[in-house]
């Protein structure tokens, strides 16, 4: 434990010595709207899955209303702002659940499941990240090196745990992958990663819990299937 916490300490100076090498060597104008566009960038993509694909999915996978559902989530979307941690929204995404009226083993299955594996903030991220990175040291991507960086980010946030910055790991994965080199430009998306990592967090709590709401929804509809529609009728001669 007392070497977890002289790392901890020791953090910033390392964070703060790869953000000064970086700025050394490239022009602070330059960068500044470097970062900026990757933060835009992933608070667009980000906000496009929250407001339009997820409000899609519950009317057409759920039949519920968006708005509602979305306005019983909002303390699990607080908490995430504030913890970066999918880990530590789960118990009030679970009372968001039953709030929602969705079956409690259901909602346990789903959501318990999701905060592990379920990470589709965090792919938005890597993708956006390693794009901008790309692009900072002058490496265009290929079409092809683009359909293998969606789908590598896909499968390595699979299992990630719901931690914050743990996709700093992550991250320096797919750049080694794609022959990116690790430079100072790194340190400059460590610099920012705490605020990124929150909006993945909601990201991530929302997916989930509309998850959960479809999954709700599929099963409830086999279980109220009639029997004698599922199993084939034999005629008495």
């Amino acid at each position: 434990s007392k070497v977890i916490k002289i790392l901890i300490l020791l953090s910033p100076v390392g964070v703060c010595s790869l953000v000064l090498a970086g700025s050394a060597r490239f022009n602070l104008r330059e960068m500044g709207t470097s970062v900026a566009a990757l933060v835009g960038c992933v608070l667009a993509a980000e906000a496009a899955h929250i407001f339009l694909f997820c409000p899609m999915l519950l009317v057409l996978g759920a039949r519920r209303n968006p708005v509602t559902y979305f306005r019983s989530c909002l303390p699990a979307l607080f908490t995430a702002l504030g913890s970066c941690s999918s880990a530590a929204c789960l118990p009030l995404n679970l009372q968001a659940a039953e709030e929602n009226g969705l079956r409690p083993h259901v909602a346990k299955l789903a959501l318990n499941l999701g905060a592990t594996i379920n990470m589709d903030g965090n792919s938005i991220y890597l993708i956006c990240c390693t794009v901008c990175i790309a692009l900072m040291q002058g490496i265009s991507l290929t079409p092809g090196d683009i359909v293998v960086l969606c789908a590598m980010a896909t499968l390595c946030t699979m299992g990630t745990a719901p931690v914050p910055s743990a996709s700093l790991v992550l991250l320096a994965t797919l750049l080694s992958m794609l022959n990116i080199p690790v430079t100072e430009t790194f340190g400059l998306v460590s610099a920012i990663d705490w605020l990124l990592d929150r909006l993945r967090t909601c990201a991530n709590v929302y997916g989930d819990a509309c998850v959960a709401a479809v999954v709700d929804h599929r099963t409830s509809q086999v279980g109220n299937k009639d029997p004698d529609e599922t199993e084939p009728r034999h005629e008495m001669l």
